[in-house]
């Protein structure tokens, strides 16, 4: 989200009092995506307690490269998800065997409500993702639902005896937030020095999210992932990155590595960065 300031200002002929001659307001400009009308008309949930999950497909609105920052959703009972998750595409369906990013146990403290999670998650494409909900088995949650014309026909639901199914009868309270992403944006600190976070999730079994700092003096970075052998297994990014805070994400899903245990190494002009990551599989 992105803080403004809106200032009005009037010019009259006879100002007898100059100095009420302008007002201001501060303003925050965030990018949501919602395919619902802002209503709901219902409440739904899938109802066979045995592997339960909706989903809704977004398609991003800003240029790449963005960040997405966070989704909520409108439920109607205090009991916590199993999970919800952030998640590719695959054929059509969203690839709940590798999410990008995942929240466990997300509930509120009172309903009906807006269930809101926070991600970070850095992106370089514009590639449909989806918004995923999984209730426990034996839970029997529900999720506000939009009834009105039109349908997007982008929301489905899954269950251990159907699979997906395309749910065409209104559009889930789902939403999806974004911002735009340009290394080093206008008015932002430029970093000091070479820097990278501890890796997000962690553990992980699928993307992980890597926050890395860039000085003004921009120089070749590596960063790579090695086993407790010493060996390097994969290798994250390799390049010169302009100034500012990127986030980078990996996948550790695509790679061959097993679970265990593996550390992250950040080499840059004069710097070196280490970070343990449990991938678990």
């Amino acid at each position: 989200m992105n803080t403004f300031t809106s200032v009005l200002s009037v010019d009259v002929t006879d100002d007898y009092n100059p100095y009420n001659d302008s007002t201001s307001a501060i303003f925050d400009i965030s990018h949501e995506i919602i395919y619902a009308d802002g209503s709901y008309e219902s409440f739904y949930w899938v109802g066979s307690e045995d592997d339960d999950m909706f989903a809704l497909k977004f398609t991003p609105v800003l240029t790449p490269p963005m960040t997405i920052t966070g989704a909520r959703m409108y439920v109607n009972n205090t009991d916590p998800f199993e999970w919800v998750a952030v998640c590719s595409d695959d054929s059509g369906h969203p690839d709940v065997s590798n999410p990008i990013q995942i929240e466990y146990n997300p509930g509120v403290s009172s309903t009906p409500a807006w269930l809101e999670i926070t991600f970070d998650i850095w992106r370089n494409n514009s590639d449909d993702l989806w918004l995923v909900a999984k209730w426990y088995n034996a839970k029997a949650l529900a999720v506000g639902t939009d009834m009105d014309n039109p349908v997007t026909g982008r929301c489905w639901w899954n269950n251990i005896q159907n699979g997906w199914v395309n749910f065409t009868n209104g559009d889930y309270s789902f939403r999806m937030t974004m911002e735009p992403t340009t290394g080093a944006g206008e008015g932002a600190e430029i970093p000091a020095v070479y820097d990278m976070g501890s890796p997000r999730p962690n553990p992980s079994a699928g993307c992980v999210s890597i926050q890395m700092s860039v000085p003004e003096t921009e120089g070749p970075v590596t960063i790579s992932v090695y086993d407790l052998s010493g060996r390097c297994v994969d290798t994250v990014v390799n390049g010169i990155f302009k100034a500012g805070e990127h986030n980078i994400v990996w996948d550790s899903s695509i790679s061959s590595i097993s679970t265990g245990v593996y550390f992250l190494r950040m080499d840059a002009p004069g710097v070196t960065v280490t970070k343990k990551l449990v991938v678990i599989r």
